[in-house]
Formats: C-alpha cells, structure tokens, sequence
C-alpha cells in the first residue's frame, strides 16, 4: 500500500514532532565530500559517524526493500514551568 508523502508528514506533524520530510532511500548526492570527510578525520571524537557509514552510504541496508526515508525532527527544549526564584548558573 503506497502512502503519498503529504500524508506521511501530515501524520508524523500530528503525533507531535515539529519537522517532518520525505525522500528517497538512496545514497545521497554529496555522498563522496561525506567519505572525504570522514577519511580525513573531521568526525573528530564522533565515532558512531565512521561505525554506522554502512548505512549512510546505503539506506537500503538498513531495511531491505525500503524506497524512502521519513526524517522527523523535535524540539527538546522546553520552557521553565517553574515561575519561581532563578539563580544564577555561575551560582
């Protein structure tokens, strides 16, 4: 059963997440500056970045068969609740 794209974002939206976008589960265009980049060691102490380069280079790996990806994103950060006194951070 295909979903359209719009849909697929419009459902993510309404679960809560701020960003959502869709695109196709294939090697991305500036794949090769990415590998330079990690062969030269720009990663700096982000490992995970060089151990997971697997599926970066190849989506599909990941899940055999899939044809696109859903990226989702969400703010974390949340206002103080509290409207009590504040102390200062170099406190």
């Amino acid at each position: 059963m295909a979903i359209a794209s719009e849909a697929l974002k419009g459902a993510a939206l309404s679960e809560g997440f701020d960003l959502a976008g869709v695109c196709p589960a294939v090697s991305a265009p500036h794949l090769a500056a990415y590998l330079q980049w990690l062969a030269e060691g720009r990663h700096a102490s982000m490992e995970y970045m060089a151990k997971s380069n697997h599926l970066r280079t190849d989506p599909g790996s990941l899940l055999e068969g899939a044809k696109s990806i859903l990226a989702v994103g969400l703010n974390y950060y949340q206002e103080p609740r509290w409207g009590g006194a504040k102390v200062a951070r170099y406190a």
